[in-house]
């Protein structure tokens, strides 16, 4: 491990990801913003690894959150998404992310002197951070917080507002989004996706702020008129 390694400069690797969503303006803005959804999942594996008794290779989870989700760019969006709606079998196309994430982030890993040992194991969680129920062979503590984390990032606060961006970048009414938030008002908290129970007490505290400025927020449609 090198000097670089131990000392990865994040917010320079996070002005790169950035960079490269802007290029791709449907992941820059509105609910699929990766540049804030990056943030997020790299601030709650850092919540998860305070919390954690076990030693872990933080460097490398920290700098696998980053770059994690840029092969979103490289995706073919009218696979995904409709007009207004997903697009049929959008899953094919979704899944392909992590690796194409993998292969975008070793040069960028390798270019900001990082050793080879240090990009292999970034990769390695970078390409398995979306494997949470068809992972072969035993998983890292390392690569289970990766994916902890990756779940966390958009729960809590960052949950509630997500219905609301997706109403203004679909053209969808206020009483449509939160009428769909009073159908799906627990659907955050799935314990069965996560892996530490470090983290699955992270997410119930996370859906119970969520849960509770839904409730308050949903008084707005309690009319007459509906």
């Amino acid at each position: 491990m090198n000097e670089i390694d131990r000392h990865p400069d994040y917010k320079k690797m996070y002005g790169i990801a950035v960079n490269i969503f802007n290029k791709k303006h449907h992941f820059s803005s509105g609910p699929f913003d990766e540049t804030f959804f990056t943030m997020r999942v790299f601030e709650s594996a850092k919540n998860i690894i305070k919390l954690i008794p076990e030693h872990v290779k933080t460097e490398e989870i920290l700098s696998a959150t980053l770059f994690h989700d840029i092969g979103k760019s490289k995706l073919k969006i009218k696979k995904i998404f409709l007009k207004n709606e997903w697009a049929d079998n959008f899953r094919e196309e979704w899944h392909k992310h992590p690796i194409i994430s993998a292969k975008m982030a070793k040069p960028i890993l390798k270019k900001l002197g990082h050793s080879e040992e240090f990009v292999k194991n970034v990769c390695y969680l970078i390409e398995n951070h979306d494997k949470r129920d068809n992972f072969t062979g035993k998983k890292s503590l390392e690569l289970q917080i990766v994916q902890d984390a990756d779940y966390l990032g958009d729960t809590g606060f960052a949950g509630f507002i997500r219905p609301f961006l997706w109403g203004g970048k679909f053209k969808s009414s206020v009483i449509k989004q939160l009428s769909y938030m009073k159908i799906n008002e627990n659907s955050r908290l799935n314990l069965s996706k996560i892996n530490l129970s470090i983290s699955k007490e992270l997410l119930k505290k996370n859906a119970e702020i969520e849960n509770n400025l839904k409730k308050s927020i949903l008084e707005l449609i309690d009319s007459e008129l509906l």
